[in-house]
């Protein structure tokens, strides 16, 4: 079995849990009365927001000069948004994407404050 197969085998595993403690007749009763063009709007406002933020993501790493492409900055923060619909939380964001940008720059010298973009994100969020 190919890695992707093994992820999607979990991901579908997953999902039939959250179903079956949920109550697949009771989640598919909601989302019959659900609008489409409500979902399409949270799916497309959810993406954007995701990607603006990645582009943040980007920028904050290249002020503390280390290298992060966009793509690798976009999966930053689709990783973290899964986990934290899973557990409780949002410490994993955060937490996560710190961690990994560290080991990819040396965080030990000059930059040991953050930008003051960063800051001022954090106090906005709160």
């Amino acid at each position: 079995m190919t890695l992707h197969a093994l992820k999607f085998a979990v991901s579908a595993g997953l999902l039939a849990i959250v179903l079956w403690l949920a109550g697949a007749q009771h989640v598919m009763t909601h989302l019959q009365g659900a609008e489409i063009g409500w979902l399409a709007d949270a799916f497309a406002t959810l993406t954007l927001l995701t990607f603006l933020m990645a582009r943040r993501w980007q920028l904050t790493a290249h002020a503390l000069s280390i290298e992060l492409g966009y793509r690798h900055a976009v999966a930053e923060y689709y990783i973290p948004q899964l986990v934290n619909l899973i557990l409780p939380g949002g410490v994993v964001r955060d937490v996560g994407r710190a961690v990994r940008l560290r080991q990819k720059g040396d965080m030990s010298g000059q930059h040991n404050l953050l930008p003051p973009n960063v800051c001022l994100g954090r106090e906005q969020s709160l």
